[in-house]
């Protein structure tokens, strides 16, 4: 079995715990995403989030990889450093995730410039929300390699045709709530 483990390494910055590196090795071991989840955040950077849950990959027996997600409510400037740390951690892909009806994708252009730009594959939530095909295009244009939750493609017969050629050409596509 294949896990990505999708992580907001921001999340796991705010307060110092010893524990947590145990318990990330233990999770992983078990393939319990939902232990990896509920770890106490640390007090690490970004970077050492990463590092951490790359160390307990490495360090079991999981067929696994890192996806860096940015937030879409957080500033752009945020996606755009998530962005940097999954080229620079050679994650296997960036994502940006959240309330896309507040925060379009369009906001966060740089960081799928980067992403691009460098080769890092994105997985980008777009079309979740009656109304967001915005997102989508935004997605396609972006070069997307999986489009999230794109429910809102039955809005546009000429943009659903589009995905279903770029479905054909690799590009993953999927279409629940």
């Amino acid at each position: 079995m294949y896990s990505e483990i999708r992580f907001c390494p921001t999340l796991h910055c705010e307060c110092v715990r010893v524990s947590g590196w145990a318990a990330a090795v233990a999770a992983v071991r078990a393939c319990s995403l939902t232990a990896l989840f509920r770890l106490p955040r640390q007090g690490l950077s970004p970077l050492a989030a990463v590092e951490a849950v790359q160390a307990a990959i490495d360090d079991s027996t999981a067929w696994a990889n890192v996806m860096v997600c940015a937030l879409r409510s957080l500033p752009p400037s945020h996606s755009e450093d998530m962005a940097r740390l999954a080229v620079d951690t050679g994650a296997c892909g960036f994502d940006i995730a959240g309330d896309e009806q507040l925060y379009p994708l369009s906001l966060h252009a740089e960081a799928l410039r980067l992403c691009r730009a460098r080769d890092m594959p994105m997985s980008l939530h777009a079309g979740e929300w009656p109304g967001s095909l915005a997102n989508v295009r935004t997605a396609i244009e972006a070069g997307v390699a999986r489009i999230g939750h794109g429910i809102a493609l039955a809005e546009d017969d000429e943009l659903m045709a589009q995905v279903r050629w770029l479905s054909e050409s690799g590009v993953t596509v999927d279409f629940r709530p």
